[in-house]
């Protein structure tokens, strides 16, 4: 569980959690200096967070670490995060861009619920948790890259301004079930154009296939 500053079993993180129930606005990257783990329901439900930057040194974000912060509208994510787990930032209403620079793998439900979430850039993850992005009721088109090899059931169930995803890895990543049902009824699934009847006919992907085109040339 990282450096344990924030585990919940520490006397360390039970006098935090004090100051975080009472009256944090914000989490700085001076407050988490040498930290490398976010543990478990570090900030769970600190109602009036409203920012939100993890330095570097930070590598994993635990389950539910920011969960239910309604207040949150500003996450400022550096270069060093690869793993953010399960629920993370799931009803989080307000926080409506995130960039995750080098992060790998999201856990399922991480940005569930995140309804003005309308911007997400993910460039190096890999694989995607069952629910990760659902009910971001205010996403309308998010790329996924070519290194993503599994995307989980339901990850953007009921996002229903979703009308656009790119997916730039050649070989069609493991798809689970319901990925996009409840998106626009205009969903375009763009892949490579070499790889359009690939996806057209991979597993779970073929559910989709009237909506499977190539990415258009530039």
């Amino acid at each position: 569980m990282g450096s344990g500053f924030l585990n919940q079993k520490d006397e360390k993180y039970a006098s935090f959690k004090a100051i975080v129930d009472d009256s944090l606005t914000e989490v700085t990257a001076d407050m988490l200096n040498g930290i490398t783990t976010i543990t478990d329901y570090a900030f769970a439900g600190c109602q009036n967070l409203e920012s939100v930057t993890i330095p570097g040194t930070v590598n994993t974000i635990d389950d539910y670490a920011f969960n239910n912060c309604n207040k949150l509208s500003n996450v400022t994510i550096q270069d060093g995060l690869i793993i953010i787990g399960e629920y993370v930032f799931m009803n989080c209403m307000i926080l409506s861009t995130v960039v995750l620079s080098g992060v790998t793998s999201l856990g399922a439900y991480a940005f569930a619920n995140c309804r003005a979430l309308d911007n997400v850039t993910l460039p190096h993850v890999t694989n995607i948790g069952s629910n990760a992005f659902a009910s971001c009721q205010a996403l309308t088109s998010i790329t996924l890259p070519s290194g993503v090899t599994s995307i989980g059931n339901a990850v953007f169930g009921s996002c229903r301004s979703l009308s656009s995803v790119t997916v730039e890895a050649i070989t069609p990543p493991s798809l689970g079930y319901s990925v996009f049902d409840g998106t626009s009824q205009s969903l375009v699934i763009y892949v490579p154009s070499g790889s359009v009847e690939t996806y057209k006919t991979a597993n779970n992907w073929s559910t989709y296939a009237d909506k499977i085109q190539a990415i258009p040339s530039s």
